[in-house]
């Protein structure tokens, strides 16, 4: 099975944005985890669905230092990466639609900007209600595009990337219906939003939003570049943007705690 996504970026492209992205969506993560998830049920056995490079992963692991933690991806440089980094936690390459995994197996599973990569998302959810015990537990972070708040300009750009990479911002609403119809109970909700109303300097967390400045909301687009096919469009977008005849004002994303029926 092709990826467009894996095909058509390296890791050593990817690498600057997905540690600076990971670093500064955690900065709400963490406050929601503190507010929600500690004070839910006492979880030991985590696994991270789409785990990349395992930076997000890291972090989030550190929240449960007495936890097994393991991290899954089907990108073996991905994979390879990640246990370079951080050889602490266990990482598994393996396809989410087949988990290498018993039934009630887990006591909590995640995952961050993943779904949207599935153009059938419905495999991977019943991997992962096959896989979770009654009473476990599904956290996980995508995209909000339809929420994302900037020039019409800016917004092609994000839907022609969608589009190029065949993406599917879309594919969160796919989850909390299907969550819902199993019966799942919503134990959490938030929408995190990142906010160009702050300063460059420094990310500043005002749960749920972080605000940072022009250019740090302009680095979550910088990967678009890369695509030969959308440099131009990208190249009018970030002259405008510069010249302040563009401007983002907020980016969308969605941040659930399901819980399965006991």
């Amino acid at each position: 099975m092709t990826d467009p996504y894996l095909d058509s970026l390296s890791l050593q492209e990817e690498m600057p944005r997905l540690a600076s992205q990971s670093r500064l969506i955690y900065l709400g993560l963490e406050e929601f985890l503190k507010r929600n998830i500690h004070h839910t049920v006492s979880v030991d056995n985590i696994v991270d669905l789409g785990s990349g490079p395992g930076i997000l992963t890291s972090l989030i692991a550190k929240n449960f230092p007495n936890a097994k933690f393991t991290g899954v991806d089907r990108s073996k440089e991905m994979i390879q990466f990640s246990q370079i980094s951080n050889p602490k936690i266990q990482w598994m390459l393996a396809d989410a639609r087949k988990l290498p995994l018993d039934d009630a197996s887990l006591s909590f599973l995640q995952h961050s900007f993943f779904l949207l990569h599935l153009p059938e998302p419905l495999d991977v959810l019943h991997e992962i209600d096959r896989v979770l015990k009654p009473g476990g537990l599904v956290f996980f972070i995508e995209p909000l595009s339809e929420k994302n708040k900037a020039d019409q300009a800016i917004l092609d750009l994000m839907q022609a990337y969608y589009t190029h990479l065949s993406l599917h911002p879309e594919s969160v609403h796919v989850e909390e219906q299907y969550f819902a119809n199993k019966g799942y109970s919503l134990v959490a909700s938030n929408d995190l939003s990142i906010s160009a109303k702050g300063s460059d300097n420094e990310a500043v967390l005002s749960y749920p939003n972080i605000l940072v400045g022009r250019m740090a909301a302009w680095s979550l687009l910088s990967h678009m570049g890369q695509l030969l096919n959308l440099r131009d469009l990208y190249g009018h977008c970030l002259e405008a943007y510069m010249s302040k005849k563009l401007n983002i004002l907020e980016f969308s994303y969605a941040v659930r705690l399901y819980q399965k029926p006991a």
